[in-house]
């Protein structure tokens, strides 16, 4: 189903007619910009073709228009000629964000670089801290389920946040359970303590799984203790995060999630997992809880009525007539990363590959510009 769809639009990118001339830009150096067919009314209709500056005529962009609206793929390329966006539309609407070929090519780029990253970092001097090859895989994973929600994904491994969270790690061991506010051992010193207090208090923590094991299941998250909130989850997101680092004894997990260090500002309008468009299926369980927070820059914070529908829906998006039952619902209001969020999950969700689904949240409190609902397209593969 998923194949025949692309296969569709790419057709409306080669095949689109009835242009009535082709409309010229150009860059403020007198370089072409973009040429592009339109209809009688002036409408972009056809195949779309911007380029990058500097008459070399390098291009920037590809896509497909009717009638005005995207209507089709629409790609991005860097100067160098590299893909940095692979997108499908339909009649003015973003289906697919990204591209099931562009979202394995990044994952083995993400991986790659942050192999890269790691063994290049500076070391913690922790001597218990992870083997590198276990930071450089539990690091692609955190790079790439930011890089499939639309948050920074370069996140960074930081020598301090590393021994920070190994001190948590091990009084985790020590203890043999959780513990976020842990109080002194007698037989520990208060230097000693003031450590794995920090290593605690500030990091996500797992029990029972390897690093990397973990860094699935914090973002999973759907277990009774945790899926009302979703805290692991939410702060992995953190459009903020910049830096983190991890600890592990006895499979005891921790991954420093307080950082919100990244300089620049970061737009978005809303975090959701699953994300919009293809999802790789290794990533969800059919038990795993749906999730979505709002920009508080664009959005009031939501209340507790606001629903959360997800249906499926046919090659041709129509979506059923009645939404999924739901075995859990929860709004929250606690700020992981960014405040609030709509937890729901689907009863008895069959995992299928090429299933399609529609997200709608309704009933929201936009600020000026900005939609009442929002609703996108979610597919497995």
């Amino acid at each position: 189903m998923l194949r025949i769809l692309r296969m569709l639009v790419i057709l409306v990118w080669v095949v689109i007619a009835g242009s009535a001339a082709d409309e010229v830009v150009k860059h403020p150096d007198g370089s072409l910009k973009s040429r592009y067919p339109v209809d009688k009314h002036r409408l972009r209709h056809g195949t779309y073709i911007e380029y990058h500056p500097g008459g070399k005529k390098k291009v920037a962009a590809k896509a497909a228009y009717r009638s005005g609206s995207l209507n089709g793929v629409c790609q991005r390329f860097d100067l160098a000629g590299a893909l940095i966006a692979d997108e499908t539309w339909v009649e003015g609407r973003l289906v697919f964000p990204r591209s099931i070929g562009f979202i394995d090519g990044m994952r083995q780029r993400i991986a790659a670089e942050a192999a890269g990253h790691v063994a290049k970092a500076p070391g913690s001097g922790n001597p218990r801290a992870p083997k590198p090859e276990d930071t450089a895989k539990a690091l692609a994973k955190l790079r790439f389920y930011r890089f499939l929600c639309g948050v920074p994904w370069d996140v960074g491994i930081d020598p301090a946040l590393t021994d920070c969270s190994q001190h948590g790690a091990d009084f985790l061991a020590k203890l043999g359970r959780l513990e976020w506010n842990p109080t002194k051992p007698a037989d520990m010193s208060d230097e000693a303590f003031t450590l794995a207090a920090k290593g605690c208090s500030q990091t996500n923590q797992c029990a029972g799984k390897t690093l990397v094991e973990s860094i699935d299941a914090m973002m999973d998250d759907s277990d009774p203790q945790n899926i009302d909130r979703l805290l692991h989850r939410r702060k992995m997101l953190d459009p903020k995060m910049r830096i983190t680092g991890f600890g592990e004894a006895n499979q005891f997990v921790t991954m420093y999630a307080h950082d919100k260090t990244r300089p620049q500002a970061v737009e978005f309008s809303f975090i959701s997992f699953p994300p919009p468009g293809y999802c790789p299926i290794d990533l969800i369980t059919p038990t795993t809880a749906w999730h979505i927070s709002f920009n508080p820059e664009h959005y009031d914070l939501i209340d507790a009525a606001v629903p959360m529908d997800i249906y499926t829906v046919d090659a041709s998006l129509t979506r059923s007539a009645r939404p999924l039952d739901l075995d859990f619902r929860h709004v929250g209001f606690d700020d992981f990363g960014i405040p609030g969020a709509v937890v729901v999950r689907p009863k008895d969700l069959k995992l299928v590959k090429g299933s399609l689904y529609e997200v709608v949240v309704s009933g929201l409190k936009p600020k000026p510009g900005h939609p009442a609902s929002v609703s996108y397209i979610v597919s497995f593969y």
